[in-house]
């Protein structure tokens, strides 16, 4: 019996078996079973024009397996190629080492350039390994703790921790800005490093046309600066455990990082949240985290903060992993400092049922 391999549009398979594919196989609630969600992730990306890209392994109607995927381009040293997020990949249970999940990502990396994705499972990484992908166990989080004694209640640490994470005033600057809907802009600011196209079609659907999650877009002046601004998109985690901000992502030159950092933190203060964090792989943005003296997730060992908030949860450590791959200029693939990875990318930032439940 043949196995069809291929994009769900061009095989004729429709969102609604896919989500319940989604729904069975996975082993607790997945928000990928969710319409809403389902459309905003795979259908109206600008890059998937309006088809399903997920690929599906198919045999009599019957789906063996499945990957979550979005084509989005990618900048590679100052090349333009053709990039994909890979965000959830499933194979049936009964079809689990059969080779089906190695012949859906053999067939993705014959269409793309560039690939990455997060959250690795073990049992997928074998399989990633042995196509060439090159994994990194822990992408850096960094955490700005300002209430900590409400933090240090929800996180696990070693005793010291204390006089480690202690109760700082943090001076907060009166900062120019404005909120702003990317659909008022007439460009997107350029960012550096290698990283995922975020074009103006992109920005406005990762930020304003997502079904649950509100974020907001904060243009930043740049201090004795003549028209010059960072772009810094927050999303706030309000629930009955905690209050944190997430750094979503920030746009613009290197110049205006720090100042992005201290603007978040001033926010936070300014809306009495307990932390702020931030995911990213990029060395020029990173050196400021640990200068101002943010909580590395991956060194600072001796303390775990949440990582997940619905429901709250606690890993060691409290980020998640990375595989990527790249057909051409692998070297500079490879040099992780350079590669402009944050909550934006990936599915990293992805709602939860109970998410939905609670915009419901």
């Amino acid at each position: 019996m043949s196995l069809d391999i291929g994009f769900a549009s061009d095989l004729g398979v429709s969102p609604e078996l896919i989500q319940k594919f989604f729904q069975n196989q996975w082993k607790r609630k997945i928000v990928l079973s969710d319409n809403n969600f389902y459309f905003w992730q795979f259908i109206n990306p600008p890059k998937n024009e309006k088809k399903d890209s997920c690929v599906v392994a198919i045999r009599k109607g019957k789906i063996l397996g499945i990957m979550g995927l979005n084509k989005r381009d990618f900048m590679l040293s100052n090349v333009l190629y053709s990039g994909a997020e890979l965000t959830t990949w499933v194979v049936a249970e009964d079809s689990i080492k059969s080779g089906v999940g190695a012949k859906i990502l053999h067939f993705i990396l014959k269409k793309f350039d560039v690939l990455i994705g997060m959250g690795i499972s073990e049992d997928a990484l074998s399989i990633y390994l042995r196509s060439g992908f090159r994994y990194l166990n822990s992408i850096p989080r960094f955490v700005k703790i300002i209430a900590a004694e409400k933090i240090l209640q929800l996180s696990n640490y070693n005793d010291y921790a204390k006089k480690i994470i202690k109760k700082k005033l943090i001076e907060t600057e009166k900062y120019s800005y404005e909120r702003l809907s990317w659909r008022d802009e007439k460009s997107a600011p350029n960012i550096s490093g290698n990283h995922f196209v975020r074009n103006l079609d992109h920005l406005i659907w990762r930020y304003e046309d997502h079904p649950y999650f509100d974020y907001k877009t904060f243009k930043v002046k740049l201090p004795n600066k003549q028209s010059e601004y960072v772009y810094v998109v927050l999303r706030e985690e309000v629930t009955q455990d905690i209050r944190i901000i997430h750094i979503i992502d920030i746009l613009g030159d290197e110049s205006g990082y720090l100042i992005a950092l201290r603007f978040a933190e001033s926010y936070a203060v300014e809306k009495n949240f307990w932390a702020v964090d931030c995911f990213s792989t990029f060395g020029s943005l990173n050196k400021h985290f640990v200068s101002q003296g943010w909580l590395s997730c991956v060194d600072d060992f001796y303390i775990s903060v949440p990582y997940l908030f619905h429901p709250l949860e606690i890993r060691n450590p409290p980020t998640t992993s990375l595989i990527y791959w790249s057909r051409h200029s692998f070297n500079d693939m490879c040099d992780i400092s350079q590669l402009y990875l944050t909550k934006q990318d990936a599915d990293l930032d992805r709602p939860t049922i109970l998410n939905i439940n609670d915009t419901k």
